[in-house]
């Protein structure tokens, strides 16, 4: 039965998904077949698959235990309150407030769970701040106009020397 009501949901989600998109068009036409193609394609075979599981003869399925499936409908809802709190509490507070609850369904201590919390929240703050800040270190206008063109190349072609890009390959195209 629950094949029945999977397949059910995702039936419907196909359907909208692809009345949604069908009448999309773009405001400029860079390709024949345009953006819309993928997703009419990829919803179209959802709905497909969907069809399929609901007209699959199984044998009857046993249903999780109660107190599992409260958990899972909790533990939808705490990522729910996660994506609508992230805005409004920013990324460390929404994170370390999502993953306290999170933790203490997998047997963690409430001294565990909070600094977790606080430790996730911060670190991966942190851990995303580094890699964006090595990729945007240099700014362009710290580089020499050009740099790195084709339209510094001639006979007074020389390698960038701004560090945030790579110098392009030592081979000059003919002139």
């Amino acid at each position: 039965m629950s094949e029945r009501i999977l397949g059910g949901v995702l039936l419907l989600v196909s359907i909208a998904g692809i009345f949604i998109g069908w009448n999309y068009v773009p405001p400029v036409s860079y390709e024949p077949v345009g953006p819309r193609a993928f997703p009419l394609l990829v919803l179209f075979l959802l709905g497909i698959c969907a069809i399929t599981l609901m007209l699959d003869k199984k044998s009857t399925t046993t249903w999780a235990p109660t107190p599992v499936l409260a958990r899972i409908g909790l533990l939808f809802l705490i990522v729910l309150a996660y994506a609508l709190l992230f805005d409004k509490l920013g990324f460390i507070i929404a994170t370390a407030l999502m993953t306290i609850p999170v933790a203490r369904f997998f047997g963690g201590t409430w001294k565990q769970c909070v600094l977790g919390g606080i430790g996730l929240g911060v670190g991966m703050f942190f851990l995303a701040w580094a890699c964006s800040s090595s990729s945007t270190a240099c700014s362009t206008s710290r580089c020499r106009p050009g740099c790195g063109s084709t339209a510094s190349w001639g006979k007074s072609w020389k390698p960038c020397l701004c560090s945030c890009r790579a110098s392009p390959s030592p081979a000059r195209p003919r002139t």
